[in-house]
């Protein structure tokens, strides 16, 4: 009994001990959690204090031309694109007057995202993104699934008008304002107020480079109401009339040649026209009726554009193309032409000597660059590279941003005019950011080729249609400004475009009709997103390089040649002179 009671006593007293320990462990979690509690409501109140209460102006507006020259020699900005806001308009104004080669306004704030994206991984350089608060939701799905640090780190600067930030603003942007903070926070985007004192402005940016320094990606600059001055001074608004009548006049000048060209296009397109009047264009209800499927066309365009995968055939260049070759594979007679329109393509009559094409054409092939969309395109790209047992470094796989492929290849063959730059893009994704394509149609990218694969469905999450089939995208590059178009439905077909594309000016349009279907075992990139950019970079920075040094010694060249007939030019003259003393 004495046992059994000290027994008893001995596990009262660990059950103590472990009650004890549990009730200080409890009053630390407690402990712990108001801290916790403490410091979200304090961090609450300054953001609230900050938003609700305009902060003292002491010093003067900030000049946007000041605020520009601290991003190119700081930031190391080298090119701007967005979408204007009312209170960023002194500085999106100075821009496009100061920086019209510099500067781009996207259609919307994600394709803005693509752009500054494409062209940071053709040169290295950064772009500042400019755009309203209320566009951060535009810009949600690239900011996060293609150039956040944990993606393919890409950086950028999102230069942000603060619509609503004192509440005394319309009612949408005042919700928007006060969610600005808390929605960068979210996305893990580090953000500054840029300040009106053009010092702390200075420092502000100094620390964005170091930041981009140590770890890549977007950073934000918000731009309250009234931080930045308005420097519209007489003369710079006197050269801005006189650059608008000399654009004028040029586009007047432009205007007379192209209503010559179009009323001879209009003759070609009367042909055509009643050509398909008088045998419609087959519109299938599914894609089972194509006999052409994704990982065949690209499959012979990496051929045409790659030489591991073997020269392109002479029967692809139209110089040689008969009326009897290029027989579509159903019997359509239309396959002979499947150009839609193609009203600027070179005359191959007038074109230059087959050495001096060759040479162009081995050139143009070691310059192709890709981009493709997200899902089966990439993934297909990918897998093709492996089973050729080919590099990956001139290929961009466009892992998330759905829509924004146009826009990347727009970025990149902005900043590199050496390289051609082929963008794959599906027609739901084409669909869902068409606004590119008129930005295309403007900015005219002579080496821009947008090949669109529509099968007409949504194919990588489900195959849920799009309604892509009974739409002709083809028509719709055309009215937003491409320069030619073409169409294909089979490999026959798509061979003929191939060759004519040599030999055509863009910006290009090629829409592949595909049935659905993909490779089998079709994985994912097995290679790191950030191991696959820098090789990508370093591709296109070594080819530009290239071809500098190549101009440069052809420039030398021509010098010497000069410097070579000056001499006997001179000879010739003093010849001349002994004969007429003579």
């Amino acid at each position: 009994a004495t046992s059994r009671a000290a027994h008893n006593d001995g596990s009262s007293g660990n059950n103590n001990n472990n009650n004890n320990i549990d009730s200080s462990m409890q009053q630390k979690m407690k402990k712990h959690s108001q801290l916790k509690k403490k410091k979200k409501q304090k961090n609450r109140h300054q953001r609230r204090r900050a938003v609700s209460s305009p902060e003292p102006l002491p010093s003067p507006a900030l000049p946007a031309r000041e605020l520009c020259e601290m991003l190119e020699s700081l930031a190391d900005v080298s090119m701007y694109v967005g979408v204007p806001d009312s209170l960023l308009k002194s500085f999106c104004s100075f821009v496009q007057r100061q920086r019209p080669e510099q500067h781009l306004i996207a259609a919307n704030e994600g394709a803005a995202v693509g752009v500054a994206a494409g062209f940071h991984l053709a040169t290295g350089r950064h772009v500042a993104v400019f755009m309203q608060n209320s566009g951060l939701g535009n810009a949600l799905n690239p900011l996060l699934s293609l150039v956040h640090a944990d993606v393919y780190a890409i950086p950028m600067l999102l230069v942000i008008g603060w619509r609503g930030q004192y509440g005394d603003d319309a009612p949408q942007h005042n919700v928007q304002g006060r969610a600005t903070p808390g929605l960068l926070e979210e996305m893990e985007i580090p953000y500054f107020v840029l300040p009106r004192n053009p010092v702390a402005a200075r420092r502000i940016m100094e620390k964005i480079h170091q930041y981009w320094q140590r770890k890549p990606g977007p950073v934000a600059v918000l731009v309250s109401k009234g931080v930045l001055a308005s420097d519209d001074t007489e003369e710079e608004q006197e050269q801005q009339e006189q650059h608008q009548e000399e654009q004028q006049r040029q586009e007047d000048s432009s205007d007379e040649e192209d209503d010559e060209e179009e009323e001879e296009d209009e003759e070609e397109d009367d042909e055509h026209n009643s050509k398909k009047k008088k045998k419609k264009k087959k519109n299938p209800a599914n894609a089972t009726e194509y006999s052409l499927t994704r990982h065949e066309a690209l499959t012979e365009i990496l051929r045409f554009t790659t030489e591991q995968f073997g020269a392109p055939s002479p029967s692809r260049s139209p110089m040689l193309v008969s009326d009897d070759e290029g027989d579509n594979d159903d019997g359509d007679s239309e396959a002979k032409t499947p150009v839609v329109n193609q009203s600027d393509a070179v005359d191959t009559s007038t074109a230059t000597s087959t050495t001096q094409a060759e040479t162009e054409h081995a050139e143009s092939r070691l310059r192709c660059v890709m981009v493709a969309t997200t899902g089966f395109t990439s993934r297909e790209l990918f897998q093709l590279r492996e089973g050729a047992h080919q590099s990956h470094v001139r290929d961009f796989l466009n892992v998330g941003a759905m829509g924004h492929c146009s826009a990347l290849a727009l970025g990149v063959a902005l900043a590199q005019p050496q390289c051609q730059v082929w963008a794959f893009d599906g027609d739901g994704a084409m669909l869902m950011h068409m606004g590119t394509l008129g930005t295309i149609g403007v900015v005219q990218p002579v080496n821009l080729v947008h090949v669109v694969f529509n099968n007409g469905a949504h194919e990588s999450v489900g195959g849920q249609p799009t309604g892509a089939y009974g739409m002709e995208l083809g028509h719709i590059a055309s009215a937003c400004g491409y320069r030619s178009v073409f169409s294909a439905s089979s490999l026959s077909e798509l061979q003929l475009v191939l060759g004519r594309l040599e030999f055509t000016r863009g910006p290009l349009f090629v829409e592949c009709r595909i049935r659905q279907g993909t490779l089998p075992e079709l994985g994912r990139p097995t290679q790191p997103l950030r191991v696959m950019k820098r090789q990508f970079m370093s591709s296109i920075r070594s080819f530009a390089l290239q071809m500098q040094l190549r101009d440069r010694l052809r420039e030398q060249q021509i010098d010497a040649d000069d410097v070579q007939q000056q001499g006997e030019d001179e000879e010739d003259e003093e010849e001349d002179e002994e004969e007429q003393g003579q």
